[in-house]
């Protein structure tokens, strides 16, 4: 499909080898009609659930259909088209992400029922597995289903719930019977937007890029009806745009109706980028943001190796200041590695598709890899200085710093991050909160969250935060309470009348297991989507234990996860044994945690209560 004259194996000349590839079983050469609707411009959708619409970089347009609007029955979306040109016989493929993550799963169902013209035509269409949830280009598949001829002018498209209709949809394509369109061709874009004359999208694994010399940005383009035309891309720096020169090596595509133009990085600090794709034919437009990584990359290895080798000093030393900070460094010495591996590799995902689907609904989000890279590399810096001069590693220093343990049940290394507020030095005393993350999950979560919007919430109301990555399927429940001590041994400034704690899902869980195991560590709790497990007589199990703990529980009244129904039942009994007890359910949220809302919630309710006066 493509010839090139690229001389080096550069990220996008794999790139482009593996587009041809796609691209050579995708729509045939010469004109065609393909119609494409976005999933999120629909005419009418439900009402009472969380969002309809979420963002996802990869889809068209960065945005996507949420899975919970067609996910209970009775629901219903509906598109209101104009059809230019008759139909012989007429083809729908939708462009869709899901991931099969609970047991026993099977293939969503909706029905499609295209209504103009004078007839109705009603089909059902199944939607299997992709392997994601539309987080990464590769997770979208196409489901294609015949309607028949279909006559030009107004048609609506109606999707209605059959069956298990948890999926992503970015939108679909009507066309002719004849006329295939590859979703692997799609996958290959990192970003994408597609018109109703053709798309265009950055041809790359990621949009993590190697700028200066040989640095590349590659552009596909596809035209569905008209000769192509000029392709640009703009680079900004801040008040500066700056247009990307075309490269002297461009390949050649044998399909006119397809082409892939190669474009030159300019030497740049390293960060985050807005950058625009712009094609004339088909007209089309990608704003989407890239990361340039070239000068981290230069050095990384070596002072990866620098800390390693540090870190190895101590493990030998087998005494002294430095010993009790051994599973910290050996930690940081891990996701250092893991974290030069994600910027230069293009690794699929490894996660259980358990642990990706509970992500999906808790709301993972994931700190961009640079900045978060080179937030470990000072931490990392500074902790070998100190330990050097034999000084304390965290005397006086604040905010979010990652640090490990030994677990005492089977030695493993088990990483935690902690975060002190600002005047936590100053103090006499600060609260502290110990957050459980959920299922999918780790030690990230809370600290990553909404670009770090819980951090600064926590910082201005003085909370110390420990939170440690903990998974009650694979490691010991003694793990959790381990943890708690350590910390509350190194932070001695925390008030030990105000320690709290809180977890979402199987953190929300793991809060009320452990709140119920130890209630003397915690002046109250809240357990937020998932709280208690039913005990054989029917009751939350070790409810009893609870009532010098104050709780709060809050549940998302559209949880497809957890039923709301599990906190219903923990309210009921504590308040029929006299407990203080709260219940917040949010009738259109879902699984996930609303920091704007939850938080704000939790450390109220928080701030009224210390172990010394329990009901105030």
């Amino acid at each position: 499909m493509f010839s090139n004259a690229l001389r080096t194996l550069a990220p996008s000349a794999m790139a482009i080898a593996a587009f041809a590839a796609a691209a050579s079983c995708c729509m045939a050469a010469g004109p065609l009609f393909a119609m494409w609707q976005e999933a999120e411009d629909f005419a009418s959708a439900r009402k009472d659930v969380e969002k309809q619409i979420d963002l996802r970089p990869p889809a068209s347009g960065g945005k996507l259909l949420y899975s919970a609007t067609l996910n209970q029955p009775g629901s219903q979306v509906t598109y209101s088209l104009n059809l230019p040109q008759d139909f012989a016989n007429a083809r729908i493929a939708f462009r869709y992400a899901r991931l099969h993550w609970r047991e026993g799963m099977v293939p969503a169902v909706l029905e499609v029922d295209a209504t103009g013209g004078g007839q109705s035509i009603k089909r059902e269409v199944a939607f299997d597995n992709t392997g994601g949830w539309g987080r990464k280009a590769t997770d979208y598949g196409l489901a294609t289903v015949e309607l028949g001829a279909l006559k030009k002018g107004p048609l609506t498209i109606t999707l209605s719930y059959i069956k298990d209709g948890d999926l992503n949809m970015d939108g679909f394509f009507l066309t002719e019977s004849d006329v295939h369109i590859s979703a692997e061709e799609l996958s290959r874009l990192v970003r994408l937007q597609v018109t109703p004359q053709g798309y265009c999208g950055l041809l790359s694994r990621s949009t993590l890029m190697r700028q200066g010399e040989g640095g590349r940005v590659a552009v596909a383009v596809r035209s569905f009806a008209r000769p192509l035309g000029d392709v640009g891309v703009t680079l900004k720096a801040g008040d500066k745009t700056f247009e990307l020169k075309p490269a002297d090596d461009q390949p050649v595509s044998e399909d006119p109706m397809l082409a892939v133009r190669l474009f030159s990085l300019p030497q740049m600090d390293d960060g985050t980028y807005p950058m625009t794709i712009t094609a004339e034919s088909p007209a089309c437009s990608v704003a989407c943001e890239v990361i340039l990584a070239g000068q981290l990359l230069a050095t990384l290895d070596s002072e990866i190796a620098g800390i390693e080798a540090f870190t190895q000093e101590m493990a030998e030393s087998r005494g002294g200041l430095s010993l009790g900070y051994l599973p910290d460094m050996q930690h940081m010495v891990e996701y250092l590695k893991e974290g030069h591996k994600r910027l230069t590799e293009s690794a699929a995902s490894t996660a259980e598709a358990w642990k990706a689907g509970l992500a999906e609904h808790e709301g993972l989000t994931e700190a961009e890899p640079v900045a978060a890279l080179r937030q470990a590399l000072a931490q990392a810096r500074e902790t070998v200085r100190r330990l050097k001069a034999g000084e304390d590693p965290y005397q006086g220093r604040t905010g979010d710093l990652r640090r490990a343990y030994r677990s005492a049940a089977d030695n493993a290394l088990v990483p935690y991050r902690v975060f002190l507020p600002e005047g936590y030095w100053t103090r006499e005393k600060s609260p502290m909160v110990y957050m459980l993350h959920g299922g999918g999950g780790n030690e990230n979560y809370w600290p990553e969250m909404d670009g770090g919007k819980l951090l600064a919430m926590l910082n201005e109301a003085g909370y110390v935060a420990v939170m440690p990555k903990w998974h009650s399927r694979n490691r010991p429940a003694g793990d959790v309470r381990q943890l708690l001590d350590l910390a509350l041994a190194d932070y001695a400034r925390v008030d030990r009348d105000r320690v709290y704690l809180t977890g979402i899902s199987m953190g929300g869980f793991g809060t009320y297991a452990l709140a119920t195991a130890h209630p003397e560590y915690f002046a109250a709790i809240c357990c937020v989507s998932g709280s208690a497990r039913e005990g054989e007589d029917g009751r939350p199990a070790g409810v009893e234990r609870l009532k010098n703990v104050p709780t709060m529980i809050i549940h998302g009244g559209a949880d497809g996860v957890v039923p709301v129904e599990g906190a219903r039942k923990l309210e009921a009994a504590m308040k029929t044994l006299g407990m203080t007890v709260e219940l917040h359910v949010f009738d259109t949220h879902g699984h996930a945690y609303y920091t704007d809302q939850y938080l704000p919630l939790t450390l109220k309710f928080f701030g009224r209560f210390t172990r010394a006066a329990k009901n105030e």
